[in-house]
């Protein structure tokens, strides 16, 4: 149980290094943001809802996390979103679109698509895995009771 919870903490940590700054990011430099998603093989109304949801869905990840009552659910909307972006990035390396511009910002911009997938598919392991350690502690703690 200490492992499980010690490598809990760990992964907590690398995802709050992801979510804190990502989300902070597009609230603070929002109108390159949005220019950025406008810029994707979207519609305008699917970007428009892609521009303010990934925020708000970001923001509500990295509180779900540091909330010791909602962290489980934290782990699952990061698996969600990690699952969506990897899709996305796996999509872009099929060439499904014509053109495709990276949208995102921070150190992950500098990035190609496949270190960009290797990215995304690292923490979205990091995110499921937290996700079944959770639940794993969840179960021991409610036996002990």
């Amino acid at each position: 149980m200490k492992k499980q919870t010690y490598i809990l903490v760990a992964i907590t940590f690398l995802l709050l290094t992801l979510w804190v700054p990502v989300s902070i990011n597009k609230i603070t430099d929002f109108e390159s943001f949005k220019h950025n998603i406008y810029n994707q093989p979207f519609n305008k109304y699917v970007a428009k809802f892609i521009i303010y949801s990934i925020p708000i869905l970001e923001i509500t990840t990295v509180i779900f996390i540091v909330v010791q009552k909602y962290r489980l659910w934290g782990f699952i909307l990061s698996s969600f979103l990690m699952s969506v972006f990897t899709f996305y990035i796996a999509a872009a390396l099929l060439n499904i679109w014509d053109k495709l511009p990276c949208g995102c910002g921070l150190i992950i911009s500098g990035m190609n698509w496949h270190e960009h997938l290797l990215f995304n598919s690292v923490f979205l392991i990091l995110s499921v895995t937290a996700w079944y350690i959770q639940i794993s502690l969840q179960k021991i703690s409610s036996i002990k009771l």
